[in-house]
């Protein structure tokens, strides 16, 4: 213990009657181990643990690209977003947009006057939307052979190629819920039914291949419709920097 404390002794002495290299091997020694801090940081965060999460490696960013592999916007409604999210082969999904944000000389940032505009957009369409709206009661007497034919609101039962029976129901744009088997007026599928009777044998045309299908009935009945209920993520509110 007293040769190591000569030791010290000693080289502290050496040390101060040559401050130049001191300094220089103090700052050495610094710069050393800071940027081998530095490094170790970085390759720890983008390699060893990307993500402060559990199950990082699961994680997957999902970009719509061109042919030219240039990255292009692409948006979800709400409902779509629901639908992702009940796919079995996904445990969850988020769905992100980025803004630009930047302040100025106003009452309002940049971002918040583009959103407002956007915003009074969507009312506008909405409420032309809304006065263009017809409301049809699926169960209402029909006159003739209307009441077997389809037409929109009709319940019909039809017969794939594979002898497959399949319900469904034609409904509006904002009804569609393929679990219940509720279809848009304008599907194909809905296109290549629509004015047949049963016992009718139509086609579906679709891009891949053109498949034979036999109508078997046809009803007009209620077509149960659930609560109008704001879709998951609506209410999350903006987050951003106050200057």
């Amino acid at each position: 213990m007293a040769g190591s404390w000569q030791d010290v002794r000693y080289g502290l002495r050496m040390l101060a009657k040559s401050p130049s290299f001191t300094l220089a091997a103090v700052l050495s020694l610094a710069l050393g181990v800071g940027a081998t801090t530095a490094v170790f940081s970085v390759i720890h965060a983008v390699l060893m643990n990307p993500y402060p999460y559990a199950g990082a490696d699961r994680m997957v960013r999902v970009l719509a690209e061109d042919k030219a592999r240039v990255s292009k916007n692409f948006f979800l409604t709400g409902w779509q977003l629901q639908q992702l999210r009940q796919v079995k082969s996904i445990e969850g999904v988020l769905a992100q947009a980025n803004w630009e944000l930047s302040t100025t000389g106003s009452d309002l940032p940049d971002y918040g006057k583009r959103r407002l505009g956007q915003i009074d957009s969507r009312i506008r369409f909405l409420t032309k939307r809304i006065d263009a709206a017809v409301v049809i009661d699926p169960a209402a007497p029909r006159p003739g052979s209307a009441a077997t034919r389809v037409f929109f609101g009709a319940t019909v039962t039809y017969k794939d190629a594979a002898g497959l029976e399949h319900v469904v129901s034609i409904v509006g744009i904002d009804e569609v819920d393929l679990d219940r088997g509720y279809i848009s007026w304008r599907s194909p599928l809905a296109n290549a039914l629509m004015k047949a009777s049963p016992g009718d044998r139509v086609d579906l045309r679709a891009p891949a291949k053109t498949e034979h299908l036999e109508v078997i009935e046809v009803e007009y009945s209620p077509i149960p419709m659930d609560p109008f209920r704001e879709p998951l993520g609506a209410q999350s509110k903006m987050s951003g920097s106050q200057v």
